[in-house]
């Protein structure tokens, strides 16, 4: 009853969204943002409601924490009208720690079982559809590593292991339900992680070789079509050239590791003097331009790859040319 109760809620308020986004004039940017707070709403109510059912049967385990961490789409508050949750868990409790019900368990598997549950919450089809896919592949070590990581083990595997990508990934991680001391180490956590100091020669080669790896794999334009995500100048630029200015200057900028939303990262850009006024613009409004694009495709239940113009052709090129001024080559 529950689940269908959030299913009718998610397509009620969704189709308000669409309608403002269609019909009313309402900017992509503020469109995903709503789309973003919906899923987190829900997001929130089903960990409860897997919390809660874990301790019918097994009691609590005192002392511990669960939290739920958003990436990608979800952290940086930019999901569209079908997204998937790109999800993180991670959990804090005493060793040897165990609940405290008429069928205990470890507090390992039960945090394990805890993000199980969520999980099929959100995907269990009902008769009003299912709430969300989940893709959890951005966990530490992704499919080889633990569904559910402590806050310890995470922090360690971040500092000694994580790969670039891996800090790319970081910068827009948010955590977005669970227990609020938990979510707030996260938080303390990604934002020292983020203020580290990096040689910027070798980083912003590794991140344009990486982006020019993924164009070549995951682009779709062609003569007559531009894909708005891989596109040259398109999505993915944007976001692989904010994250290399984040991780570069996060630690003389703390502003930029406390933010996901792309335009207020731009702003504390153009504000510390890194980019200038017309490369901001030029940035900004590529964005909110591709972003609304986007989210007509995801109305229209089709691919984001959309007819070339010379206005699209004129867009990339000002992009890559603000890219280009940076020291980032993804051609």
């Amino acid at each position: 009853t529950a689940l269908l109760a959030l299913n009718e809620f998610k397509i009620s308020y969704t189709f308000k969204i669409a309608y403002q986004f269609l019909f009313q004039g309402l900017p992509a940017v503020q469109a995903s943002r709503l789309l973003t707070l919906l899923a987190e709403l829900i997001l929130q109510r089903c960990n409860d409601l897997a919390g809660r059912e874990l301790q019918l049967q097994h009691g609590a385990v005192a002392g511990s924490n669960f939290a739920v961490i958003g990436y990608g789409s979800l952290g940086a508050r930019t999901l569209a009208f079908n997204s998937d949750l790109d999800l993180v868990f991670l959990n804090q409790a005493p060793e040897h720690a165990s609940s405290d019900g008429k069928r205990p368990i470890d507090a390992s598997r039960f945090f394990l079982r805890q993000a199980q549950k969520l999980i099929s919450l959100l995907a269990l089809s009902t008769p009003s559809g299912s709430l969300y896919e989940v893709d959890i592949r951005l966990r530490p070590d992704g499919a080889k590593g633990l569904l559910v990581s402590s806050m310890e083990s995470f922090e360690h595997y971040q500092k000694q292991r994580a790969w670039t990508w891996e800090l790319q990934a970081l910068v827009r991680a948010r955590a977005v339900a669970g227990d609020p001391s938990l979510c707030g180490h996260f938080e303390r956590t990604r934002e020292a992680l983020l203020a580290v100091e990096r040689d910027s020669g070798p980083l912003l080669a590794e991140i344009s070789a990486m982006r020019r790896r993924m164009r070549a794999e995951l682009d779709r334009s062609d003569d007559r079509h531009y894909d708005l995500k891989h596109g040259r100048g398109g999505l993915t630029d944007i976001e692989f050239f904010l994250q290399a200015q984040i991780l570069l200057h996060a630690n003389r900028v703390p502003e930029l590791a406390r933010e996901r939303e792309t335009l207020a990262v731009i702003a504390y850009l153009r504000h510390a003097g890194i980019m200038d006024a017309p490369q901001a613009g030029t940035i900004a409004e590529a964005y909110e331009r591709l972003l609304s694009a986007g989210l007509h495709c995801h109305l229209d239940n089709s691919r984001r790859v959309v007819p070339n113009s010379a206005a699209l052709s004129r867009m990339a090129d000002e992009v890559a040319a603000v890219l280009a001024g940076f020291h980032l080559s993804f051609d």
